[in-house]
């Protein structure tokens, strides 16, 4: 799990100090039985090790790689970082069915785009989804899908 519903996930597990806009406050609880319920059935439910975090929400912002518990005040996740990337892939590589509700980070902006390649890479990879199939239901922009190839 990431792009928007992860913070609202982690706010499950800690209480993150700086919290993004787009986080729901009143999603939490459901968040928590979310999680409640895939442990209950033996689910893996992954979420981010590590993230790209922003100081503001904009394609030319400051930017650096923090563990996920780690995210500093006014700082906001924006891409999920590179031990991410290898953990999902790792569970892409092994799973019958991805369920893709969204980019992994804002991947309209080369520097938080990383995340949603490097799944998509290894999706297509594991024959989960042809590139025509990526270009048609996953495109941020033309860049992105030539990208993934």
């Amino acid at each position: 799990m990431s792009g928007a519903a992860w913070p609202t996930l982690l706010r499950r597990r800690s209480a993150t100090p700086s919290a993004p806009p787009w986080m729901q406050e009143d999603k939490v609880g459901l968040a928590a039985d979310l999680m409640a319920k895939a442990k209950e059935k033996d689910v893996r439910f992954l979420l981010p090790l590590d993230n790209v975090v922003a100081d503001e929400y904009d394609k030319d912002a400051q930017y650096k790689t923090v563990d996920s518990d780690k995210i500093p005040d006014g700082w906001m996740g924006l891409d999920i970082g590179e031990k991410t990337r290898k953990l999902f892939a790792e569970a892409i590589r092994g799973a019958g069915t991805v369920v893709w509700n969204g980019p992994m980070g804002v991947s309209e902006w080369e520097n938080f785009a990383g995340g949603t390649v490097a799944v998509a890479r290894r999706s297509r990879k594991a024959g989960l989804f042809r590139s025509s199939e990526a270009a048609t239901r996953l495109q941020p922009s033309r860049n992105w899908v030539l990208r993934i190839k």
